[in-house]
């Protein structure tokens, strides 16, 4: 920020009422009295855009901010910057019992907040990848409890469950280590891993040539056709249907990765929300999210979607219902 000592500034009421002592422009105004969780999303879309002199300092200058919403009415945490709700604690065991049917809600929070995608990205290292300080880019679009994005869906729609590897290597329950205060360690005491089971596919990255190409256009380029193909291991089977949202690294950035694959992270009465992690270095990363519509359309059948991206009428495809899921659990860094 940039603050001039001679202007004179008379504070607002509201402004006094939540702490702000100084002529600090729109950035700060979005903190709003009622610390939601839509508007320290819009802080963190500004934020997100600014230039860092030190990569490493990506998480450090929103920590006060971050902070500052611990104090909400139901108290917005954060794990390496990624923000989430903690709701209380449920009447069933939740995540903390293997054999309960529905994880805790705390770990739905932290699905949803895992949905956030980011534009013309590539990796910043020294963060883990499944938020966003593991990345550079622009438009970062963290999921909002306003936005059409996702529709009609609630934390009741996620069964993932979500454990954190601890630095010593044992892992625990998102539950139980926030409840011991593990939120509270410094960055530096925490492991850059987390552990999360869900629903999985094999997944591949096709366009009408065969070439391996990014979901979100590079600037200036235009936008490239594409079909997603999630496989069963058969180079026929290729599976369809219209995508609703959708943002990757940067093509470059993509070609780093292998082994792609999509977890059903949330199923929604309309969408599907579903990461997408590929493996580099010998680790699995979250490389980003798509949102695939449910809702059927008789207009959108494999005849309409071969012509729409030029593909041979040959090529067999099947709709994104069929999909054949499998449900792993998966170190994500």
């Amino acid at each position: 920020m940039n603050h001039c000592e001679t202007i004179e500034f008379q504070p607002t009421p509201e402004e006094l009422s939540i702490g702000i002592h100084g002529p600090w422009g729109d950035f700060i105004t979005h903190m709003d009295p009622k610390l939601s969780m839509n508007s320290l999303n819009t802080l963190l879309k500004t934020y997100f855009d600014r230039d860092m002199t030190y990569r490493a300092d990506a998480i450090n200058a929103f920590l006060g901010i971050l902070q500052r919403y611990t104090q909400a009415e139901i108290p917005i945490r954060h794990y390496f910057g990624l923000p989430f709700r903690v709701s209380q604690k449920s009447n069933s065991p939740g995540a903390a019992n293997e054999a309960t049917s529905q994880p805790d809600a705390i770990s739905r929070w932290f699905a949803f907040a895992l949905t956030f995608s980011v534009r013309y990205a590539t990796r910043r290292l020294e963060f883990p990848s499944w938020s966003w300080t593991g990345w550079c880019g622009y438009d970062i679009s963290p999921y909002n409890e306003a936005s059409s994005y996702p529709p009609y869906i609630d934390t009741d729609d996620s069964d993932a469950r979500i454990w954190i590897e601890r630095q010593e290597g044992n892992i625990q329950n998102l539950r139980d280590f926030y409840e011991e205060n593990g939120l509270d360690l410094p960055v530096s005491a925490q492991s850059h891993f987390i552990w999360l089971e869900a629903l999985t596919a094999q997944l591949k990255f096709i366009s009408p040539t065969g070439d391996l190409v990014s979901l979100c256009p590079e600037p200036d380029k235009p936008t490239i056709p594409i079909v997603l193909s999630w496989s069963s291991g058969n180079e026929d089977e290729r599976y369809y249907d219209w995508i609703i949202y959708w943002h990757l690294p940067i093509r470059q950035e993509l070609k780093l990765y292998s082994n792609f694959m999509v977890l059903n992270l949330i199923r929604g009465r309309s969408l599907d929300s579903l990461l997408i992690v590929g493996e580099r270095d010998g680790k699995k990363e979250r490389v980003g999210c798509v949102y695939v519509s449910r809702r059927p359309d008789s207009k959108r059948d494999a005849k309409w979607f071969k012509e729409r991206y030029n593909i041979s009428q040959d090529t067999k495809l099947r709709s994104y219902d069929q999909i054949v899921w499998t449900r792993q659990k998966i170190r994500l860094g």
